[in-house]
Parts: structure tokens; C-alpha cells; sequence
């Protein structure tokens, strides 16, 4: 909590929040599971949940992701891991799943296909939408939609809201 400038006596509250948020929506959580979830938040998911919404005030082609396929790798014990969307972004496999490079899949093609039209799509027009694909909608923060990949990509709007107003209360990220 000092890292993040708060009274170390909100610890209790936030440890509550991602239990009680997470319980919600079906993810598992232990100790360690919360002290991951609040590391992602802290160094990437909040920072580039503020960026958006200023970015989004500015250009209605702004759109948000979550990468929440886990590799296999080790029983999966490091989940959905920052950068591991790289490999699907680029078609990029191994022969085997090895610490953050996916093994080569009919399911990790199969999502990488995807993913990658999405990319391509966004560099040629400056929006990831194409034919014959799921809409992938603005991100506004009236709604917050956000795309998910994972094995079934779909839509979520505000996901993980529980934990992100926790973080907007804080001191660090309340006055951005």
C-alpha cells in the first residue's frame, strides 16, 4: 500500500474488494492470486484505463482489451502474463508452451487468427472491426466496453468495475 501512497490500514479493504469482486465473477483467489491481480492493476491495467479515457475524449477510435487466455505452462500459475497476447498477435508458437511462448494449438491458432485480423484491421482503417466478426465497440467511459480474449472472445462492459473504483479512490488515482 506505501508504494501506492495509502495508509497501510486500507490493506484489509483492498484485499476484501478483489476477494469479494473476484468471488463475483467466478475467478479464483488466494494470496498470491491477490497480490497479482493488484501488481497488474497498479502497473498496467489502471495506467491504461486513465490513458483511454483521456485518449477517448479526444478520438471516438479508441478501444480497450483484456488478455485473459493463461497458458498451460507450469499448471498455469502465471495466468494470462503481461506480453503473452504478443504471440497471438504475430501468429508467433513454439512446439511447446514454455514460461510465456505458447505452444502451437488448433485453439491458440484459432484465437491468434482472430486477433490478428482485429490488428490488421485497426493499422489499415484505424478500427479493429471487419467483416464477420464480433463488433468490437468504442471504449467510452460511460460504458467502458471492453473487448476479452480468451477461448470465447466477447464484449464485457466495465469488467472488473469493483476493483477499478477502489483504485479511483485512491490518493494516487483519484485526481487524475
Amino acid at each position: 500500500m506505501r508504494i501506492a501512497g495509502e495508509d497501510e490500514n486500507k490493506l484489509e479493504d483492498l484485499i476484501s474488494t478483489y476477494k469479494k469482486s473476484r468471488k463475483e465473477i467466478g475467478l479464483p483467489l488466494n494470496i498470491h492470486e491477490t497480490y497479482e491481480a493488484y501488481m497488474t492493476d497498479y502497473v498496467y491495467r489502471i495506467p491504461s484505463l486513465k490513458f483511454a479515457e483521456a485518449q477517448s475524449k479526444h478520438q471516438k477510435n479508441t478501444y480497450m482489451y483484456m488478455f485473459n487466455w493463461k497458458i498451460p505452462f507450469d499448471n498455469g500459475r502465471y495466468g494470462a502474463m503481461h506480453t503473452l497476447e504478443i504471440a497471438f498477435v504475430f501468429g508467433s508458437f513454439w512446439k511447446d508452451h514454455y514460461f510465456s511462448f505458447p505452444k502451437k494449438t488448433p485453439e491458440t491458432e484459432t484465437l491468434s487468427n482472430k486477433m490478428m485480423d482485429y490488428w490488421v484491421s485497426f493499422a489499415r482503417n484505424g478500427n479493429p472491426n471487419y467483416d464477420n466478426a464480433l463488433k468490437w465497440p468504442s471504449y467510452y467511459i460511460e460504458n467502458r466496453n471492453t473487448m476479452i480474449f480468451d477461448n470465447k472472445i466477447e464484449i464485457v462492459e466495465n469488467p472488473l468495475q469493483m476493483e477499478r473504483e477502489m483504485w479511483y479512490n485512491m490518493k494516487q488515482w483519484s485526481h487524475f
